[in-house]
């Protein structure tokens, strides 16, 4: 239905997911700016695959499941107009929670000339770095390269941008940095009762700054706090047992006995974590 509107969004294995749900509020904006007639068996059944596609993204299942409870009430007056105020009602809700979040961090945690261990490709976290910035409070980063599509890299050229001395390191390289460090910072695609879900390599942050006594900290929205009772089984089954992606993103193989598995991300014992910050 639309899924030419969100090739992008359907296809980006780089982004975050604060970012991949800006992208994917804009692709069915730009949907529904063009359909005059909606079919809601057909639209709720297209959004609970899009669901279903985006599991690890509780930001995303957030806004899914707001919209389709807004359809319910209003399907017997659906237009494409009305659709889009509603995704736009839900913009609105939402735009001032990075701000806040912001806030609430830098009051929480004193980042002054501290060394700062980040994963991963995090909005939230750049969010962060642009405050420091403003306020030119001094911050020296140790950034992974984040495997195995590598997107720390875009974090670290964002953050170096803001003039932030940033060092790139490889994921397996975190034993060796971690005396260095002061605090890890991690961003997170849903918490759960018991743990959270990140990217991969964040069980390995979070276990070493443990052992090196280091303070790690979790930045979330508030929407990707999960109350596993309220979220369909299958959905969190999918999200805690995710499906290995492409193996050609690890290595492209033709033999039959050597298999890639290509996962993106992992599930971490919140007991690892010194302070959830939502």
């Amino acid at each position: 239905m639309f899924n030419n509107k969100l090739h992008k969004v359907l296809n980006d294995n780089t982004s975050g997911s604060t970012a991949l749900l800006h992208q994917l509020i804009n692709g069915l904006s730009s949907y529904f700016k063009e359909k005059e007639d909606v079919d809601y068996d057909d639209l709720v059944v297209e959004l609970k695959e899009l669901m279903f596609h985006f599991s690890s993204f509780a930001v995303i299942l957030h806004f899914l499941t707001s919209f389709i409870n807004w359809l319910e009430i209003n399907k017997k007056y659906l237009k494409g107009e009305k659709c889009l105020e509603s995704i736009h009602m839900y913009k609105y809700r939402w735009q001032t929670e990075e701000s806040r979040l912001q806030i609430k961090a830098l009051n929480a945690i004193d980042l002054k000339n501290k060394k700062v261990l980040l994963h991963s490709n995090s909005s939230t976290i750049q969010q962060i770095f642009r405050s420091l910035a403003r306020q030119k409070i001094e911050v020296e980063v140790y950034q992974t390269i984040s495997s195995p599509m590598n997107e720390g890299i875009l974090q670290a050229k964002h953050i170096h941008e803001q003039g932030f001395k940033v060092h790139l390191i490889a994921d397996a390289a975190v034993n060796l940095i971690m005396p260095e460090i002061d605090i890890a910072l991690l961003g997170t695609d849903a918490i759960l009762k018991d743990c959270f879900i990140n990217k991969i390599g964040s069980y390995y942050i979070a276990d070493f700054a443990n052992k090196y006594n280091k303070s790690v900290y979790v930045i979330s929205d508030t929407r990707k706090v999960l109350d596993e009772k309220l979220i369909d089984k299958a959905i969190i089954e999918k999200m805690l047992k995710e499906t290995p992606k492409s193996p050609d993103e690890l290595y492209e193989s033709n033999t039959k006995d050597l298999i890639p598995l290509n996962y993106y991300f992992e599930k971490i014992p919140n007991k690892l974590i010194t302070k959830f910050i939502h």
